[in-house]
Formats: structure tokens, C-alpha cells, sequence
């Protein structure tokens, strides 16, 4: 019998090897399942804060900016709208305030004041145009008085006077008087109605010393009031064939024989005493008797009854009048000063408490 070689034995595969490779596969394949959403969570929180982060950085950057408003420094903070959180911005806004009321312009003086905002063109509608939004402009004008009757209105007009205030009310009267950017005195048209003329003119009729010390009285109340900026503007000339056409065209045919109720040569009077008075007080002067007379066509053109303006009057009254702000204050011109509220463009919609002072 043959005896075979023996052979070597193979190794039989182990199920338990088998077993473990495939439960280590099947615990990496869980893991990922399980820990890729986390981990994708996680960068998204990660890049999320520092979105935010960025944002509210950009959030927080404001101008600020000092302005002068009479006569005192005034400190305006512009908020900076984020745009990363969707809220326009505007770097060129204007400065602003947040405050409950504006500075007032005061024009006080007769009907050439009241008339100021009867048209369109009136130059009284146009200063308050110009300064729309940053300040009021309050019409005081009194048709048909004089400097006498003046006097009385003060009072109510520009709040009492700093020796006569006291306590509490004082106290208010004095901080609205510093809220005055400047004001108008402009009489003297009808202080310049003649003796001779119609019984009106004989009532309005002030002598011109007494004209003269009247706008002195006026001038030294308004500044005891706290009113430190003043113009003062002399009557304008009375174009005298307007004037007899409005007289008769006011009170009849027989009008044409009576003598006039005004008349160039005496309101020049008037004029001189009102830009003496001017010099002498320091005041800027704007001397309307004289400018208007350097226009063409000036009594048919610029006055409407040989007395009042016309719109183009209006227009003129007013260009002048701006000029001599420009020249005079030119910290008070509108584009220099700041407005009440921000732009809408400038508000920080992110913070509304910030830029209102928590106002509701």
C-alpha cells in the first residue's frame, strides 16, 4: 500500500474575523449618518455669529457733528443706517435735532409784513420755505398800525421783557426768547401818512421824532426779550401816481381832488430816521426806500397801489432780504443749519430709540 505525502492544512476562514470587520463598517457608516448634519450645524452657527457680529459693528457707527444756533454750540449725532442689515445709508445726511418744537424767524411791522404771505412769490412764504424744517417763520404783521399802537403788542408778541420776568414763568419766557433765530422790524409807512391827507392818514399819522424813538423802545425791548438778531427795514417809497389811482378807485370820483394819504418826499423822512436809528443801535439796516428806487419801472413793477408790493415786489423784497442775511449772519442761512428729525434715509431702523431719544 502507498504511503501520500502529507499535505498542509488551510486555514479555515473565521466568521468571528468576518463578524467584527463588519459590525466596524457598519458603526463608521452610523457615525457619519449621524455626525455630518451636526458638524454642517455647527459651521452654520459658527459663520451665522459672525454675520451678526459684523452687522451690529456696523450698526453702531455714527457722526456727530457741532452746529451753531443762536449763539450756542449744539451737538447733533447722525446715526449711520447698517446696510448689512438692509437699512439704507445715507453718509451725506444733513445734521439734525430732536427736539419738540423749531427756532422761530419773527417778522413783526405792519400790513407790508402781513401781506408777505398772500401770494405764492411773498417774500414772508419764501423765508419759510427756505427754512422749511428748521425753523418757523411767525407772522406778526399788523395792517394798518403804526409804531404808537406797536409798542402796545410787545408784550404778546415777544413775552415779557427780562426785567419784568420772574419765578417760573420768566424762566420760559427767556428760554423762548433764545429760541429766536432773528427777527424783522418793519414800520413806517403808515407813521409816514400825511396831516394833510384823508382822515385815516391823519390817524395813523406819527411825527418823526416820536417814529424814531419808537423803534428805539421797540429794539431795546425785543433784546431785553432775549432777541439779539434784528433787522431792521425802512419803509419802501410810495409811488405816488399808483397811489391817487388807489384813492380814488377806493373811495370815489370826489377822491380825485383830495390830497394824498402818503407821499414820497415825507416817507423818505421816515426812511432816514429808520436807517439812523439802525446805525446808532448797531442793527442791519435794510433800506428798502432806497433799493427799491434803483429798480426799473419800480412804482409800476414792484408796488401794486403805489404803496403795497406786487409779487415781482415781493420777490424782490425777499432777494434783498436774503442778501443781507447771507452777508450779516451767515451762520443763520438754512443750509447751515440743522434740521429737526433726521432724513428719513438716516434713520437707524435698527435702533429707533437711538436716533428718537426713546420718544414714542
Amino acid at each position: 500500500m502507498h504511503n501520500q505525502a502529507s499535505q498542509p492544512l488551510k486555514p479555515e476562514k473565521s466568521n468571528l474575523s468576518i463578524s467584527a470587520i463588519q459590525q466596524l463598517w457598519i458603526a463608521i457608516s452610523i457615525g457619519i449618518v449621524v455626525l455630518a448634519p451636526l458638524a454642517l450645524f455647527v459651521v452654520t452657527l459658527i459663520r451665522t455669529s459672525s454675520v451678526i457680529d459684523t452687522a451690529f459693528q456696523a450698526s453702531s457707527v455714527h457722526r456727530t457733528s457741532v452746529v451753531k444756533a443762536s449763539g450756542a454750540e449744539k451737538k447733533t449725532t447722525i446715526n449711520m443706517a447698517a446696510t448689512a442689515v438692509g437699512v439704507a445709508a445715507s453718509p451725506s445726511a444733513p445734521p439734525f435735532f430732536v427736539a419738540p418744537s423749531r427756532p422761530r424767524i419773527i417778522l413783526f411791522g405792519d400790513s407790508l409784513t402781513e401781506r408777505s404771505f398772500d401770494v405764492p412769490s411773498g417774500w414772508g412764504a419764501a423765508l419759510a420755505s427756505n427754512y422749511s424744517r428748521r425753523a418757523d417763520v411767525v407772522n406778526r404783521g399788523l395792517s394798518g398800525y403804526n409804531t404808537r399802537l406797536a409798542l402796545k403788542t410787545m408784550p404778546y408778541i415777544f413775552g415779557p421783557a427780562s426785567a419784568s420776568a420772574s419765578g417760573s414763568g420768566g424762566a420760559v419766557a427767556a428760554a423762548a426768547a433764545s429760541q429766536v433765530l432773528f427777527a424783522t422790524l418793519f414800520f413806517g409807512a403808515n407813521d409816514a401818512a400825511r396831516l394833510e391827507g384823508p382822515s385815516h392818514s391823519q390817524r395813523q399819522h406819527v411825527p418823526v421824532p416820536e417814529y424814531g424813538e419808537n423803534l428805539r423802545k421797540m429794539v431795546s425791548y425785543m433784546r431785553d426779550a432775549g432777541v439779539q438778531r434784528i433787522v431792521l427795514l425802512t419803509p419802501p417809497p410810495v409811488w405816488e401816481p399808483g397811489r391817487k389811482v388807489h384813492q380814488i378807485s377806493r373811495m370815489g370820483e370826489q377822491a380825485r381832488e383830495w390830497p394824498l394819504d402818503r407821499t414820497s418826499a415825507v416817507t423818505a423822512e421816515y426812511a432816514r430816521a429808520a436807517a439812523a436809528v439802525a446805525a446808532d443801535l448797531g442793527l442791519p439796516c435794510l433800506d428798502l426806500h432806497t433799493l427799491i428806487q434803483q429798480e426799473d419801472d419800480w412804482g409800476e413793477r414792484l408796488l401794486c397801489d403805489g404803496l403795497h408790493f406786487s409779487p415781482a415786489g415781493q420777490e424782490r423784497l425777499g432777494a434783498l432780504l436774503r442778501e443781507l442775511l447771507q452777508r450779516e449772519w451767515p451762520d443763520v442761512r438754512p443750509e447751515a443749519l440743522p434740521m429737526q428729525f433726521p432724513a428719513w434715509d438716516a434713520v437707524n431702523l435698527a435702533d429707533l430709540e437711538e436716533t428718537f431719544g426713546g420718544s414714542s
